[in-house]
């Protein structure tokens, strides 16, 4: 007997048995629950991956709302501040209103307290002076 590179004898089936039967072992043992847990991964690592794209979505969905929301909110701010503003300024200016109206009547009151107190020093200069001639025509008449 030979024995060469390939021998082809009783031992060969033999061999191609044990690879056989070596093969669907490890297949049943190892390479099975291997790739039911790299599947199970795969498959969990996809619903992550789903649900992050799912929120990011939602979030950006909220993040416009909320910009919408915070824009109305702005222009209601300003167009409060707006009407605030010319209530502020109606306000102002009815108050100057009053002021230069309760001015010109205390002007008025002062002119005509002037004019009756010059009425006033009038006739008593006009008194004076009478009373200055008589005492004047008195004392001429003495004489």
């Amino acid at each position: 007997m030979s024995t060469g590179l390939f021998d082809f004898n009783g031992t060969l089936p033999v061999m191609g048995l044990q690879v056989v039967l070596l093969s669907w072992l490890l297949e049943q043992i190892l390479y099975s629950p291997i790739q039911g847990v790299i599947q199970k991964r795969q498959n969990k690592i996809q619903q992550e991956l789903q649900l992050a794209a799912d929120q990011l979505q939602k979030a950006q969905q909220l993040t416009q709302e909320y910009q919408t929301q915070l824009q109305k909110a702005r222009e209601k701010a300003r167009e409060r501040i707006r009407q605030v503003q010319q209530e502020a300024q109606t306000m102002m200016e009815d108050q100057l209103k009053q002021a230069q109206q309760q001015m010109t009547q205390l002007f008025n009151e002062a002119m005509q307290q002037l004019e009756q107190q010059k009425q006033q020093a009038l006739m008593n200069l006009s008194n004076q002076v009478d009373e200055v001639a008589k005492f004047i025509l008195s004392k001429l008449m003495k004489q």
